[in-house]
């Protein structure tokens, strides 16, 4: 071996050892990936794991995962795959044209390929319906907002794979048309954006993003406020939209790039962001709920919840309530739901059209089952309130003096005796409980 070839393999030794080692003390990632990953556990070790050598080949790919190297690697293939040949390393997102990005799904559920029949669809609307008059009857108001889709918004823009696919019956269209059809309380955010699409000063999607944007929900946030102000006195919180400023995409308006995983794409277009200041004079304060998709996130970034809502729970999916308790996130299985019902003025369901396969998110039965229960407990009380006043009618003292007291008090007779057939089964309740 000549001194050349010594020198380049001592260098070459060198350089291994040298990620070796650095791999051994520096675990942390030189860059940082975005998206979902599972974490890989050191193995337990055993005989039998050794001999199996599960134990050996569970080590290889924690080694593999925790190389400080490998967010670099992983980024410069996704670059190469991405700035040469189209392709993109992140699952249910696609590049379309001019640079576009999409969320695969909001794609195929604008094309409609997710819709089965609307069967499924008619007894959520049939729950909705419930929901409405339910809500109604005890005061307060119900509103469904639906959110863009930005398939819909940019369908000329789709990947080529999706050129020969035909536009079909979507889920979105079937739930627009039972909305409208069955008179329940709705804002169509899809369709007034895109029928405004020609008109409107900017536009509501950037390319590397898949929600809505803050020029959007901020023309939103005054839309809503309007229909939840219809048939009330309340005034109630508005954005005032100040300077815009055009700018490159940022913060959430990047979603789906930094699934990408890549170092840069080529973009130079700009975003509308509004300055804004929420006009609170004189404003009433009721209380709302929110269950919603992440497409609420943006207006409760803005302060929708605090100002608009007085501080009121988002329920995310139904699955999470928001804001945290000292730090401690709680399920909506964690709250009594009556009570939070009974403590709502304001319900307000947000989707937007293309997770509408996922809408009303189960709490349209988690309603319907609490107040039938509820209604169901009611009617019981009520009929036996009923037989008590008929007790009280057949005892004449009793029912004597019921009637002296309601002429010395001028009132009805009938609200004395139900105050005092409650107070009586309620008394005699209570001494049930003592004597156990």
């Amino acid at each position: 071996m000549d001194r050349a070839n010594k020198i380049l393999f001592i260098l070459l030794l060198l350089f291994l050892s040298t990620v070796m080692l650095v791999s051994i003390f520096h675990t942390k990632q030189i860059e940082t990936l975005k998206g979902t990953f599972v974490k890989i556990d050191r193995p337990k070790f055993s005989i039998a794991n050794w001999l199996s050598r599960d134990f050996q080949m569970q080590m290889d790919k924690r080694t593999n995962y925790r190389f400080f190297l490998r967010s670099v690697l992983i980024k410069t293939r996704n670059q190469i795959d991405y700035a040469l040949f189209d392709k993109v390393n992140a699952t249910l997102v696609s590049k379309g044209k001019d640079d576009m990005l999409y969320s695969t799904k909001h794609i195929t559920s604008y094309l409609g390929e997710n819709f089965d029949d609307g069967e499924k669809i008619a007894h959520q609307v049939d729950r909705l319906v419930f929901m409405q008059e339910t809500l109604q009857a005890m005061g307060k108001k119900f509103l469904v907002v639906i959110g863009p889709n930005k398939a819909a918004y940019y369908p000329d823009n789709f990947p080529i794979k999706f050129d020969r696919r035909e536009k079909q019956m979507s889920i979105y269209d079937y739930y627009a048309n039972q909305l409208q059809e069955k008179h329940i309380h709705h804002i169509d955010f899809n369709k007034v954006f895109v029928d405004m699409k020609d008109t409107i000063s900017y536009p509501i999607y950037t390319k590397q993003g898949t929600h809505w944007n803050n020029y959007a929900y901020q023309y939103a946030w005054n839309m809503i406020v309007d229909s939840l102000e219809q048939d009330t006195d309340w005034k109630l919180a508005r954005l005032q939209a100040n300077e815009i400023k055009l700018e490159p995409a940022k913060d959430r308006d990047l979603d789906l790039y930094e699934l990408l995983n890549v170092f840069c794409i080529n973009d130079t277009t700009k975003t509308a962001y509004q300055d804004y200041s929420i006009d609170t004079t004189n404003i009433d304060r009721p209380t709302g709920l929110v269950i919603a998709d992440s497409y609420f996130w943006g207006l409760r970034g803005l302060g929708f919840s605090r100002e608009v809502l007085n501080n009121g729970m988002f329920w995310y999916y139904n699955n999470t309530a928001y804001p945290a308790e000292r730090e401690i996130l709680y399920t909506p299985k964690d709250y009594d739901f009556q009570q939070v019902i009974e403590d709502t003025d304001i319900v307000i369901m947000l989707v937007t059209a293309a997770n509408l396969d996922m809408f009303p998110f189960g709490f349209e039965d988690d309603f319907y089952e609490e107040m039938t229960k509820a209604s169901n407990i009611n009617a019981k009380k009520e009929k036996t309130i009923d037989r008590m006043i008929k007790k009280i009618e057949q005892n004449e003292e009793w029912y004597g003096d019921l009637q002296t007291e309601a002429k010395e008090k001028n009132q009805s007779l009938d609200s004395i005796l139900r105050v005092a057939a409650t107070y009586f089964l309620d008394q005699e309740e209570k001494s049930k409980k003592e004597s156990k």
